[in-house]
């Protein structure tokens, strides 16, 4: 389907932009708690500053262009289009703000920092001079290799961030569909524990969730990639969101606006809200994905 070929374009894209800055702030705390150490100081702390601003740049280049072609493949249904960039920008800024220093930056350091104990663990246990512990602490290729799979998640998770709140802001009553890659990679039961390859076109009410066929667990996810959803089903995940404007009986958009509720809070607030509810991350899932590097490779 060429809107998934166009999501798994955008995601690849964003990846590759994103793996320098996001390994550079890596190493950057890295750096920090080896400058300390050869002072004689542990750190308790390490600076943020360049993830978050790497972090910051995933979602406006990879939510900010899905979201606003999500609005005009729903628009084409109204025949209208205005410009909205600047307001979807805005919304996947205060998302970012709100959400993800907890849900990303902080885990990511936290991993950093537990990487940091296990080298000093194995140092104090093998007596290793400054040089060996610097260099165990630089590891390019654990550096590199979790720089890549924040980058490819990040972007997922930014692309399909900014669907769901562009598709959210919207006056237009949609259902969502799951699209998934026809091909041989795509994960499916029995050869894999999860299953996309037959989730492809199923379709739920924007606020309901999809059941992901599992043969270990119940997978039920808003979207593809939803970080709420198991680790075997999250990671390096190719399936996109689509959505699908309501009709009514004239074959027209339904529209929110026209049942607004009686205390003045329209469908369409409530449906963003539903949806940041629905984004929620726990630092164990966020754990999984960067600590499955040696894992199964999923599609």
């Amino acid at each position: 389907m060429a809107t998934n070929s166009r999501f798994i374009r955008l995601i690849k894209q964003v990846e590759r932009n994103n793996v320098a800055p996001i390994e550079a702030a890596i190493n950057a705390q890295l750096d920090y708690f080896i400058k300390e150490y050869k002072q004689g100081n542990s750190p308790m702390s390490l600076p943020v500053k360049p993830l978050n601003k790497a972090l910051r740049a995933i979602y406006e280049q990879s939510g900010l262009p899905n979201a606003v072609f999500v609005r005009s493949q729903i628009k084409r249904s109204t025949k209208t289009f205005d410009n909205i960039a600047d307001k979807l920008k805005w919304m996947i800024n205060e998302y970012y703000n709100q959400n993800l220093l907890a849900q990303a930056v902080v885990p990511i350091t936290e991993t950093t920092r537990r990487q940091i104990a296990s080298v000093m663990q194995q140092a104090n246990e093998g007596g290793w001079g400054i040089n060996k512990i610097v260099s165990a602490l630089k590891n390019t290729d654990l550096t590199k290799n979790r720089a890549r799979l924040i980058a490819r998640t990040e972007s997922l998770k930014a692309a399909n961030a900014g669907a769901m709140l562009s598709a959210a802001e919207m006056d237009i009553a949609v259902d969502k569909m799951w699209v998934s890659s026809q091909d041989n990679r795509t994960r499916r039961i029995p050869r894999n524990q999860y299953d996309h390859l037959h989730m492809n076109k199923k379709q739920v009410g924007f606020n309901e969730l999809f059941i992901v066929p599992s043969t270990k667990t119940i997978d039920a996810m808003s979207f593809p990639g939803d970080p709420n959803g198991s680790a075997g089903s999250v990671c390096n995940c190719r399936c996109t969101v689509v959505f699908v404007p309501i009709k009514n009986e004239n074959n027209e958009p339904v529209s929110l606006r026209a049942n607004l509720p009686a205390s003045g809070v329209s469908n369409v607030f409530m449906r963003i809200a539903a949806m940041a509810a629905s984004f929620s991350i726990t630092s164990q899932i966020i754990d999984s994905l960067i600590e499955s590097i040696e894992g199964e490779v999923f599609v």
